[in-house]
Order: structure tokens, then C-alpha cells, then sequence
């Protein structure tokens, strides 16, 4: 996969033949990008600590309303039961979850240097704004899956 060449980017002839010359101002770009992502993954990632919280403690609730006892139960208590070590084994999947979104949080400023948007502002705000929207979404599907598979049982 070649770096695509566009009308007006400098080029410079070597004894290779002709590379693309990266200008201080294209540097200088690149790396306000970067700084201006990187100022915002704190707030990032207290937002999916919080969406932990919030989709963990709607697990429960889903949980909590499907759980049944009595011998009209169709299900085992234990398919509802939260635990220490399930506890456990949730926030540790998370904090992969959490690692995986930072990588792909760093996704923002190079879509800068592959979409080159006019309006740069505009475009960091807009995927800040759509990707902390999805990141935070995103753990709600797992209480939303269980009450589809807890409330077809009934």
C-alpha cells in the first residue's frame, strides 16, 4: 500500500527518484493533532469507567428482575447469581475492553492525516463527540443481551 500523492504536496527529487518532502507546517499539524487527542483520553476514559458502572449496575438490575425461585422457576438460581469471582472476571474483561478502546482512540488523529478535513476543528469535535457516544453505548449490549436471553426463558 503506497502514500498516495496529492496535487500541491512538495515533492523533491532524489537519486531514488521523487519522494514527498513533509514541510514543518505538515509536521506541526501532526503533531497538534496528537496533543489535542491526547489531552482529551483522561476524559475518555473517565467516561468508560463511569459506562462500566452504569451497564454493570444495569446488569444487575436485569439480573435481579429475572431471578426467580419457587418451583414454578423455569431457571437455575445460579444462571443469575453475581459473585465475587464473577465480579472479578467482568472487570478484568473490561479493562481489556478498556485497552482495546485506547488503541482505537488513537484512531482520531490519523483519520486527520488520511481524511485531511478542511475544517479541522470541526472534525476533532464531531469524532471525539461519536466516539465517546459508541465507547459509552457500547457496554449497555451486554445487559441488553441478557434480558433477551433471560426474558425469552419465561
Amino acid at each position: 500500500m503506497g502514500l498516495a500523492i496529492r496535487p500541491g504536496d512538495p515533492l523533491i527529487y532524489s537519486a531514488s527518484g521523487y519522494t514527498l518532502l513533509m514541510d514543518p507546517l505538515a509536521r506541526a499539524e501532526n503533531s497538534d493533532a496528537n496533543a489535542w487527542w491526547e489531552k482529551r483520553r483522561k476524559l475518555y476514559n473517565i467516561a468508560l469507567v463511569l459506562a462500566g458502572f452504569g451497564a454493570f449496575a444495569a446488569y444487575a438490575a436485569v439480573l435481579d428482575h429475572f431471578s426467580c425461585s419457587g418451583p414454578d422457576c423455569r431457571g437455575s438460581v445460579e444462571d443469575t447469581e453475581i459473585t465475587l469471582f464473577t465480579i472479578m472476571f467482568q472487570a478484568l474483561g473490561y479493562l481489556v475492553a478498556m485497552g482495546v478502546a485506547n488503541v482505537l482512540f488513537g484512531l482520531g488523529a490519523l483519520s486527520e492525516q488520511l481524511f485531511r478535513p478542511k475544517n479541522r476543528r470541526r472534525w476533532r469535535r464531531a469524532c471525539f463527540v461519536l466516539g465517546v457516544c459508541f465507547s459509552v453505548a457500547l457496554p449497555f449490549l451486554v445487559p441488553v443481551l441478557v434480558a433477551l436471553r433471560l426474558g425469552g426463558r419465561q
